[in-house]
């Protein structure tokens, strides 16, 4: 059978939340991992980590002093989809080898029966920082302890079939530095527990993404941020999906979804990774 795993920052947008089902009647989306998610008001017979009724988990507290209303959350777009969700603790609160979490709201899990196997899927945000010197932001260190964080799922011997997606606020192979080798640190981090990336990258013939930041004549990039949604706004991606070796296997596609409405709703385009289960 075909399954589609969505991925896709909401810009904090109600409005987003109507788009969501055009991902899944148009695209085909089953499961849905998104990040700067909203609270569903008007959603609430989704099924969802976090629930729709829970209200403060629908925050993202970062720092501790500030709540931002939004998190990432896994959504079952099909209605015959089970969510066993996989709740972390606060890391303060957290028992000795126990699943916690650093910054609660950063990324969400679960695990979703389909076919013959268990899908474990994870969204994960990049949650920026702030120099206190310079003001310069850099996202990698909060990707690197949600990474510390979810190392208890990526290392369960029984778990094969992962995806985790996001908008990381990180880039790929952007020959810049110094963010070069810190975003790649990232990438190899979650390499090493058999999560390689899987797209989106441009596909086969077609056109190097013009105006993209890498450069290069064999750029392979695909825009997928649209700074403050202006249309001359560089081209960045920022938005990936990783699988292990079992899922990687059975891909079928990885793109950015190429619909001019969905910038009314957000300044990410929605990516989308089909497998064949």
């Amino acid at each position: 059978m075909r399954f589609a795993v969505g991925s896709w920052n909401m810009n904090q947008q109600d409005s987003s939340w109507a788009y969501l089902r055009t991902l899944g009647s148009d695209h085909g989306v089953q499961v849905a991992l998104l990040q700067e998610a909203a609270h569903p008001k008007a959603t609430n017979a989704i099924e969802s980590e976090p629930r729709a009724d829970e209200r403060e988990a629908w925050l993202l507290p970062v720092p501790p002093v500030a709540r931002r209303n939004y998190c990432s959350a896994v959504v079952a777009l099909d209605a015959g989809l089970h969510l066993e969700p996989r709740r972390p603790t606060p890391l303060a609160l957290a028992k000795y080898g126990k699943f916690a979490i650093s910054h609660p709201g950063q990324f969400a899990v679960a695990d979703v029966p389909v076919a013959d196997i268990t899908l474990t899927v994870v969204s994960l945000y990049g949650i920026w920082d702030r120099m206190h010197d310079s003001g310069d932001l850099y996202a990698e260190a909060t990707l690197h302890r949600a990474i510390s964080d979810l190392t208890t799922v990526f290392q369960e011997r029984e778990v094969q079939n992962i995806v985790v997606a996001g908008d990381l606020n990180v880039w790929h192979d952007y020959p810049r530095k110094p963010w070069n080798p810190r975003f790649a640190s990232v990438f190899d981090r979650l390499a090493a527990y058999d999560l390689d990336l899987i797209g989106p990258f441009r596909r086969e013939g077609a056109a190097p993404l013009e105006g993209c930041p890498c450069k290069s004549p064999d750029c392979r990039h695909v825009n997928t941020y649209r700074h403050h949604r202006k249309p001359a706004a560089v081209p960045y991606q920022n938005d990936f999906m990783f699988a292990t070796a079992a899922l990687r296997e059975r891909l079928n596609d990885c793109y950015a979804v190429e619909d001019e409405d969905v910038w009314r709703h957000s300044d990410h385009r929605p990516i989308v990774g089909v497998f064949d289960l």
